[in-house]
């Protein structure tokens, strides 16, 4: 999974703490705002809208629906979520 993120967005930390969380690796891309990258042909055939944070499915993650990329993060999380295979957690100390 690849994430086209800026450091110091809010939503884009959001996205980072939430696959950090979850222990889903992923690999990030910094997108220049500043220099208008996020404006540019090549962002935008990933993101029409040009916003970020964007995550985009690579070859080894499987997920069942066909979309490529999701640009909004309150629907990236979720959806996460619901596809990642669960962790054992630790049992909690008694007492």
């Amino acid at each position: 999974m690849k994430l086209h993120d800026l450091t110091l967005s809010g939503n884009c930390h959001k996205v980072r703490l939430f696959l950090s969380l979850i222990g889903q690796p992923v690999e990030r891309v910094p997108v220049n705002l500043l220099a208008g990258e996020h404006k540019q042909p090549a962002f935008r055939e990933i993101n029409p809208r040009g916003q970020i944070p964007v995550l985009v499915k690579t070859a080894n993650f499987d997920w069942e629906t066909p979309r490529r990329s999701w640009s909004i993060w309150p629907s990236v999380m979720p959806l996460i979520g619901t596809r990642r295979t669960p962790r054992p957690r630790a049992a909690s100390p008694v007492g």
